[in-house]
């Protein structure tokens, strides 16, 4: 009785030797399979983007028989695994692009809030303006400074204005 049973788990460990054979063979004919619609697929968009539509033309015929449905199904399988790997790349690329554009813009935000200092506006000034820009913020009238500097009443107000902040419109 032992000498059938011994036979007997002997003949199941083969069978499932066979079976894990038979699905190892499957998997490679879908990962080949799999392959070759990728190459059809890249070698579709190159012809397609170097204009040629010839070969976009041809399709397989609809009522090819289709392979198995367990080999469909494993190399969809495989392929929608390939999708969610690729979309979760994407997904923290896309996380780490806007994590760095609000850094941007908060520090964009802070250098436009950021009050001018007076060396940034004289070098930015014409060297003509730099005597009437200081004598405009140390609050000497505009008069004054039309007859020190030599420049129009216009340009004194302007400077006079701006030094004490206000916008004229």
């Amino acid at each position: 009785m032992i000498r059938y049973f011994l036979q007997l788990v002997w003949v199941l460990i083969a069978a499932l030797m066979v079976y894990g054979g038979w699905q190892l063979l499957a998997a490679l004919r879908a990962n080949r399979a799999l392959r070759s619609a990728f190459d059809k697929d890249d070698a579709v968009a190159a012809a397609n983007d170097s204009g040629d539509t010839a070969s976009t033309a041809e399709a397989p015929p609809e009522s090819a028989a289709p392979a198995e449905t367990g080999v469909d199904a494993f190399a969809l399988e495989l392929e929608l695994q390939y999708l969610k790997r690729g979309l979760a790349d994407l997904r923290k690329a896309l996380d780490t692009q806007q994590e760095e554009i609000k850094a941007l813009h908060v520090t964009v935000t802070a250098l436009a809030t950021r009050p001018a200092s007076a060396e940034e506006t004289a070098f930015d000034a014409s060297p003509e303006y730099i005597e009437a820009q200081a004598l405009a913020r140390r609050g000497v009238p505009t008069a004054e400074i039309v007859q020190r500097c030599g420049i129009t009443l216009a340009e004194a107000e302007l400077l006079v204005s701006m030094a004490s902040g206000r916008r004229t419109g």
